[in-house]
């Protein structure tokens, strides 16, 4: 039974209904019932529209995914810090005193990006690699272009 109350000048209803996807009781203020689906939260709008097209949502997650990193690298400098190369595809996230991988299975969802954002782009723990830098650094303890840039210096001298 709904109850009736004044709001303005039209006569309004406040209707109780179940949420469309959990159950829950909801309460909203109409003036006319509609046939329109009634959510809780915008949590349950968002999984009942996901059922219905979720080739819109996965593809609005890659843009919103793309933007936040594409933030991070800017904010990094947009260029490996040891070889110069500046294609983003190429660019990662090196943790400098290592313990990266302890560090992204302590972070939710594992989004290291994300949680450079939140941090303010912290520039003393983290540096912009090249993939081939930061997998040579991670596995060998060095990166050959260093190497390269030591064999020249030792020459010249």
């Amino acid at each position: 039974m709904p109850s009736r109350s004044r709001r303005g000048s039209v006569l309004s209803a406040v209707f109780h209904w179940p949420c469309a996807v959990c159950g829950a009781t909801v309460s909203r203020r109409r003036t006319i019932p509609g046939p329109k689906p009634v959510y809780c939260s915008h949590r349950c709008r968002q999984k009942a529209e996901y059922g219905t097209n979720p080739k819109r949502f996965l593809e609005a997650g890659k843009r919103w995914r793309i933007k936040i990193r594409s933030e991070v690298l800017k904010a990094y400098g947009q260029t490996c810090a040891c070889c110069g190369e500046h294609t983003a595809e190429f660019l990662s996230m090196d943790h400098m005193s290592g313990g990266g991988r302890q560090h992204r299975k302590q972070l939710p969802g594992g989004d290291i990006y994300l949680w450079l954002k939140r941090q303010g782009f912290p520039k003393d723990q983290f540096r912009l690699l090249c993939h081939n830098c930061n997998f040579s650094r991670g596995v060998y303890g060095y990166c050959p272009h260093d190497d390269a840039l030591a064999l020249l210096w030792n020459r010249r001298s």
